[in-house]
């Protein structure tokens, strides 16, 4: 300590032009401010570890909270996408409906034109049932995809 003190007496010397001597009380308050600082110093590091410590433990938390959330989204656009479907799938059905109706009447000009008319018509609605079970059976392989991801 006594070489560390005279350093410093040189440093004041040489920046302030005044000379001190190691032995003068001026150091006991240079030792005080270290221990103040010290302890200053020792409690923002303490601070520091107890915040990081809990970092992982929060950022877990968070984690999983945008998890659910992002599932919440992905299922309701899902379920948009199947509500859409649906509508779509009626307005087709009623369409057909509307179909069947016409070719109903033109069956009794002719029989042979309504069973052509009616296998075609059975046809696009097999097709679009089709088209729709398979797109619900996409998105519930998506949603059920999205759910174990973020169980993970």
């Amino acid at each position: 300590m006594r070489g560390e003190k005279a350093r410093l007496a040189g440093a004041v010397y040489e920046r302030a032009g005044v000379a001190i001597d190691p032995s003068d009380p001026a150091f006991a308050l240079v030792e005080l401010n270290r221990l103040v600082l010290q302890d200053a110093v020792d409690e923002l590091v303490r601070q520091i570890t107890e915040r990081t410590d809990s970092l992982p433990e929060r950022v877990s938390v968070l984690t999983a909270v945008a998890s659910k959330r992002m599932v919440e989204l992905a299922l309701q656009r899902v379920a948009d996408r199947l509500q859409a479907a649906r509508k779509q799938l009626e307005v087709d059905a009623s369409g057909e409906r509307e179909n069947i109706r016409r070719y109903a009447e033109a069956a009794r000009a002719s029989q042979l034109e309504l069973g052509t008319q009616l296998v075609r018509s059975a046809r696009t609605v097999s097709l679009v049932a089709g088209v729709v079970a398979a797109i619900a059976i996409i998105l519930a392989i998506a949603a059920v995809t999205i759910v174990l991801a973020a169980t993970k």
